[in-house]
């Protein structure tokens, strides 16, 4: 059976478990992000590092309205995600701030990853949706992050 964008019910299926799955790597990046905002390690970058927190708070509005258009529930939590990232966070609190700059800047790098390679999973309409208003988010953030790492690096 086809929907109203001519995709197959399993596309849409499968489109939804992925914008869900980008949710939930969203909410795991604004725990983070929090994790090192609470640390007094990244003072130097506060608003910086909020800055990037509320641009990934952004994105799961962006999901969260695509979601719900589609009739589906919108994820609350990071799940196995945000596990992994708060234990890479409690390992980087107390080494620093260039640690916890490291830190985020990995995580960046990771989503960008996830987002080009699971780009292909969604329908054709989801695919524009994310490359035209999630991937230049998360391109600048991880943009911000590796020009903070450099600087720490110098």
């Amino acid at each position: 059976m086809t929907g109203e964008t001519g995709e197959t019910d399993k596309t849409v299926e499968r489109t939804i478990e992925q914008l869900q799955s980008f949710v939930r790597g969203e909410l795991a990046a604004i725990e983070t992000y929090q994790q090192a905002l609470d640390s007094p390690e990244v003072l130097h970058d506060l608003d910086t590092l909020k800055w990037c927190q509320r641009s990934h708070g952004e994105r799961v509005g962006l999901l969260g309205e695509e979601l719900r258009r589609l009739g589906a529930e919108v994820p609350t939590q990071s799940g196995a995600a945000g596990k992994v990232i708060e234990l890479l966070g409690n390992v980087t609190v107390g080494l620093g701030e260039s640690a916890a700059i490291y830190a985020l800047e990995k995580y960046e790098d990771l989503r960008l990853r996830e987002y080009g390679h699971d780009l292909a999973k969604l329908g054709a309409e989801h695919q524009e949706f994310v490359a035209r208003s999630l991937l230049p988010a998360q391109i600048e953030t991880h943009r911000i992050l590796q020009l903070l790492k450099r600087r720490r690096a110098a």
